[in-house]
């Protein structure tokens, strides 16, 4: 070979040998980038993890005090309705009293009810 296609190869071998060599640093660059970027996922998942753990706490603490809530308030749905039926029968009874009383034949009209 002559000494110009040596120099013309050697000339693009240099050339090919630094665009490898700047393909070769912009890769690498790039895998840390994606690396930095993916430990930063990482830090944020495990931040989320533990805030999602606090609101999963959260509302299991509301469940229950929801659920001892329903179990009081039903308590004392029942003792109102005792009290009313209590209320009502005695009403009732006395209601009836005076309607048997007043339906009495041999009753006395000037009697008051």
């Amino acid at each position: 070979m002559d000494q110009e296609m040596i120099a013309y190869f050697d000339k693009h071998f240099r050339e090919t040998s630094r665009q490898i060599e700047g393909l070769r640093e912009e890769t690498l660059g790039r895998f840390e980038r994606v690396e930095e970027a993916v430990r930063h996922n990482q830090v944020s998942l495990e931040s989320l993890r533990g805030e999602v753990r606090l609101v999963a706490e959260g509302v299991a603490n509301t469940n229950e005090r929801l659920d001892s809530f329903k179990v009081e308030v039903s308590n004392e749905f029942a003792e109102t309705r005792k009290m009313i039926r209590l209320g009502y029968s005695d009403l009732d009874r006395r209601v009836r009293a005076l309607e048997a009383r007043r339906e009495r034949p041999d009753r006395d009209p000037t009697e008051p009810l």
